[in-house]
């Protein structure tokens, strides 16, 4: 077929077919430099190897789409950090990559969902997934000389509600970066867990998981930030009751143990804190080691959680937020006693304080008690 042009309105838009490939798909051979055949999966594209360097290949799969062109040398490193074959696809018959893989072709950000991140896909399944994107930008990313910080890059998820059931941990600094807002647009991209863990933790060079200081250090999330987000944690809506409320723990949306930021992040409905910062660097205590200094909230919101935002500790200083907004949280809207203080600006708050407890009358006055004790207050 033979290259064409048409016109849509006053735009000019020329179509041009590109060899080796009819229109049924399949894999087709390989056309002159610059074609583009289609791939239907992953392991199909595995399945061809030994091409001229340069020869491309569209690979078709649902979530994974996007064009791949091989490289002959040895990628085995590059290889061993994309398990999730998200970038490099080496071919079935040198798995390793020594020999050569497939590359993806793409400017900008990475898209978690090339590596099987999707709102249809189980919770650990999106675990497996997101962890694999962030070990991939850390692997390839540059390193601040022999500092333990690592440049990770940008990391996009799509529109949609994508399930987990683990907290994910950062070790290099990378943004996270959905399709919503902190208005209208707020829900476009939800992350939703299931009220069994944290959310996002953004570790330090010397912290683990929720409470462990790390011996040997490693490398650190400081400077990480998040933009765009929904993160929900799962805990019940509505008006507690005792039971729930028993069932409260330190399961925060974002945890700082390092410098952090956030722009239109919702955090709601955590059995914690929506934004979580209690940090001592060499405190020698695991549940507080750390350093948050200058972390930024901007135009963020918390809602049903235990405390919108927690700061604490000699560490989590001189950092501000600006139009904070904090509803329905069952204790504070804000918590700050850190060490030398913070800013916070344009802060609004409501309705803080009160979902977490009932309402009794007495003498004239309304009080907030415990779910349960509401007839017991109202005449005691």
């Amino acid at each position: 077929m033979s290259d064409s042009t048409f016109t849509i309105g006053q735009r000019v838009v020329e179509v041009t077919r590109m060899g080796g490939q009819g229109p049924s798909g399949g894999d087709g051979p390989t056309g002159p430099a610059g074609d583009v055949a289609r791939a239907a999966t992953r392991t199909a594209l595995a399945a061809i190897a030994g091409q001229a360097v340069g020869a491309t290949r569209y690979l078709n799969e649902a979530g994974r789409q996007g064009v791949f062109e091989w490289d002959g040398s040895d990628l085995s490193a590059k290889v061993a950090a994309d398990p999730q074959q998200g970038v490099y696809i080496a071919p079935a018959s040198a798995p390793t990559g020594v020999s050569g893989a497939w590359v993806r072709r793409f400017n900008g950000g990475l898209e978690a969902s090339w590596f099987g991140f999707s709102p249809s896909a189980t919770a650990s399944a999106n675990v497996t997934a997101l962890n694999a994107a962030l070990a991939y930008l850390k692997a390839t990313g540059p390193r601040f000389g022999g500092t333990p910080y690592v440049g990770g890059g940008i990391l996009k998820i799509g529109r949609g509600e994508f399930s987990l059931n683990a907290a994910i941990d950062l070790f290099s600094t990378v943004r996270i970066e959905g399709e919503g807002g902190n208005d209208l647009g707020g829900y476009a991209t939800t992350l939703k867990w299931n009220n069994t863990s944290s959310g996002f933790r953004v570790q330090r060079f010397n912290t683990e998981g929720d409470d462990t200081i790390s011996s040997p250090t490693h490398d650190a999330g400081d400077g990480s930030m998040f933009r765009n987000l929904v993160l929900d944690g799962g805990f019940p809506t509505g008006q507690a009751t005792a039971a729930q409320l028993a069932g409260e723990g330190e399961r925060h949306g974002i945890e700082f143990k390092a410098r952090t930021k956030g722009e239109n992040v919702i955090a709601r409905n955590w059995g914690g804190d929506g934004f979580y910062s209690n940090t001592a660097a060499g405190s020698g205590l695991g549940v507080n080691e750390g350093n948050s200094n200058n972390w930024k909230l901007i135009d963020c919101t918390a809602q049903n959680c235990r405390i919108g935002l927690f700061l604490d500790g000699a560490d989590s200083n001189a950092g501000y937020s600006v139009g904070f907004n904090a509803f329905g949280c069952r204790q504070w809207g804000i918590w700050d006693s850190s060490f030398l203080n913070n800013t916070h600006i344009a802060t609004h708050t409501a309705e803080c304080g009160f979902t977490e407890l009932s309402i009794a009358a007495y003498s004239g006055g309304i009080y907030s008690v415990v779910p349960g004790q509401e007839a017991w207050c109202s005449t005691n």
